[in-house]
């Protein structure tokens, strides 16, 4: 019975020596995929802050562009309303020589 024991012990080191050996194996593929997936997560995280960063440019030259354009118009409103008055100013001037003529 002895003998029949020792082979029962030897036989659970070996399985016991197998299982940590997947063990060990599980824990380095785990270990590989824990740093694949960081990795991704950074390489996502970093995209992130850059599509914030382009978000946040382009908000700028679209305000930027939009105050442009706000003073190209005023300042064409002004020149349109300076042209009116001119064109009003001959009209008046026209109208008085031509009154001068008949009277």
């Amino acid at each position: 019975m002895k003998k029949k024991q020792m082979e029962c012990i030897k036989s659970l080191q070996s399985a016991t020596t197998r299982l940590q050996n997947k063990i060990s194996s599980v824990e380095s593929v785990t270990s590989e995929r824990d740093q694949e997936v960081a990795g991704s997560l950074q390489d996502i995280a970093n995209c992130v802050t850059e599509a914030k960063t382009d978000r946040a440019q382009l908000h700028d030259l679209i305000n930027n562009s939009s105050l442009k354009l706000s003073q190209m118009k005023q300042g064409l409103d002004g020149k349109i309303q300076k042209s009116r008055q001119e064109i009003e100013l001959g009209r008046e001037q026209k109208d008085r020589e031509i009154t001068q003529v008949f009277y």
